[in-house]
């Protein structure tokens, strides 16, 4: 029958295969069962990301046993018990806390638990998220959000469309912790070379439990830890600077919403951005560890003059091939002295940076951004340039006068951004070009599409993506 899939040639099977596997219809995944041949080529795509929950751990060891060295990426999504209208409306009691505590615990060690048999591969990416349904019944109930919709919820304080009261207890149930008990239990994970906690993990996870994490992943290179900008300042005073220890490439970026964040400026739950206290040991810690690591990028999290006054005489940084730190004194307003003293003392570290390529010292918010990039390409290492990008000027004859004559020959650039594309810090990141490592991919597309929004509608956007799976 000359209509047979055999008669066509392996490798017009092997393409329509591919491509089935690349438009993933639904169900494309059970043609494995059809023959080896399917198999072979379906099999290695369906198990390359696992999205579990925890209803998925109790089977996943008997499951995926034959098919674990096929598994790139697990991402547990760790959903929470739902809440009613009795306690939406306050903080969550020191019982619900307790409660999700036990849930991430048990579902973490259960997870661990399998993975720890796991033989280690080149890499193995491990994310974890969480969330409640409840967050989008309630006050962020997203019907509310729809086009021409004129929602009427008087008991979520929703008249005909409008929110008329979103109070700090609101957002802070949003953005609780757990995890505050990290178990002893948690076993070694070799296999596992990537931590990734993005931006849509809005519950927060108490740093500890971060730490507890990192300990029993010890072949971690890469770690991605986007935290939102918490509410409890003794967390913020307090945090962990062991988390960050194990990795070779850290990308640290501790984000907000500047819609929610005005509302917690103004009932003071928190203070402005440029008030807010960076954590001066996590800077003394990062600085240090920045002498092995590949790649460094904090935003938002410390000052990058802080790292630097924590970088010692005797600090060198052999294997260091970029680094993008934020720094809330690049404003328009900022002090000119000022600045060009950071940029300075940014170049005398760069002296004692062998491999570097990148460094990218910037700062953004709506309607505002700027950046000071050095960039040395690398097969191109007796050029170089100092670049000036954003929304204002800024002279940089001192800074390259002085880089010119204690490093290398640079080129000096400026380059104006009109600051009514700048909707959000994501839209800062994007039209700032700033080096690799410093946002992942999703989350900045996440945070540009709030900036659009705008309003409450943006505040919807921050827990809309958290359901996905």
């Amino acid at each position: 029958m000359k209509g047979n899939w055999y008669y066509l040639p392996v490798e017009i099977r092997a393409m329509i295969l591919e491509e089935v596997a690349r438009q993933r219809h639904c169900g494309w995944a059970s043609f494995a069962a059809v023959s080896r041949e399917w198999q072979a080529v379906l099999e290695p795509r369906n198990f390359l990301t696992l999205k579990l929950r925890i209803s998925c751990l109790e089977d996943m060891e008997h499951m995926i046993n034959r098919s674990a060295h096929m598994v790139r990426r697990i991402w547990l999504h760790i959903e929470l018990p739902r809440y009613t209208c009795r306690s939406c409306l306050g903080m969550e009691s020191k019982s619900w806390s307790y409660r999700h505590n036990n849930i991430v615990k048990d579902a973490i060690v259960k997870l661990f638990s399998i993975l720890s048999s796991w033989k280690p591969r080149d890499r193995l990416v491990l994310e974890l998220s969480g969330y409640t349904p409840s967050d989008m019944e309630h006050k962020l109930n997203p019907r509310a959000f729809e086009p021409g919709s004129h929602f009427h919820d008087p008991k979520h304080d929703w008249h005909n469309g409008i929110q008329t009261w979103l109070t700090d207890c609101d957002i802070r149930r949003l953005f609780s912790s757990f995890f505050h008990r990290p178990p002893e239990e948690l076993l070694q994970v070799p296999a596992v070379t990537d931590l990734v906690m993005r931006r849509r993990f809005r519950r927060h996870m108490h740093p500890a439990g971060v730490r507890r994490i990192v300990e029993c992943l010890p072949r971690l290179q890469n770690l991605v830890y986007e935290p939102w900008r918490h509410c409890d300042m003794r967390l913020k005073a307090t945090r962990d600077t062991g988390m960050y220890m194990e990795a070779m490439i850290i990308s640290i970026l501790e984000d907000f919403n500047e819609d929610v964040q005005l509302g917690l400026v103004a009932g003071g739950a928190v203070p402005a951005y440029e008030d807010f206290p960076f954590c001066f040991e996590l800077a003394g810690a990062l600085a240090l560890r920045s002498c092995s690591l590949d790649h460094l990028s904090v935003s938002y999290m410390l000052c990058a003059r802080q790292f630097f006054e924590n970088c010692r005489h005797s600090y060198n940084w052999e294997h260091l091939q970029s680094l993008a730190l934020t720094s809330p004194s690049l404003t328009p307003t900022g002090n000119r002295e000022l600045i060009n003293g950071l940029l300075l003392t940014a170049g005398r570290a760069a002296l004692r940076m062998p491999k570097l390529e990148d460094l990218a010292l910037w700062n953004g918010k709506r309607g505002e951004s700027c950046a000071f990039i050095y960039h040395k390409g690398r097969q191109t290492r007796d050029e170089a340039s100092l670049t000036w990008r954003g929304t204002w000027d800024f002279n940089l004859d001192e800074v390259a006068t002085w880089w010119q004559r204690n490093l290398a020959a640079v080129q000096v650039r400026y380059e104006r951004l009109q600051k009514e594309v700048i909707h959000s810090h994501g839209d800062a990141i994007y039209y700032l070009r700033l080096p690799r490592d410093v946002i992942d991919p999703e989350s900045l597309r996440q945070i540009r599409q709030e900036g659009m929004l705008g309003g409450a509608a943006a505040f919807h956007g921050v827990i809309g993506e958290a359901t996905e799976l």
